[in-house]
């Protein structure tokens, strides 16, 4: 993917290109004053941020 439809989109060729990854989560009333998302949601999405955390603290970036 050349570039990205998120806002780290233009690091993926700024300055010869730079690794992005973007955290999203399912939520209603997105535009809206207050978003809604699923406790389950946020708490599987914390397990896996965590995850991916220790991987590239391990050195596991160096594969990406």
């Amino acid at each position: 993917m050349k570039t990205g439809a998120t806002d780290g989109g233009r690091y993926n060729v700024m300055g010869g290109g730079r690794p992005v990854v973007a955290l999203c989560l399912p939520t209603r009333y997105l535009h809206a004053n207050s978003g809604m998302i699923s406790k389950a949601d946020y708490d599987a999405s914390a397990h896996v941020d965590t995850g991916f955390s220790d991987d590239l603290n391990r050195g596991e970036s160096q594969r990406l």
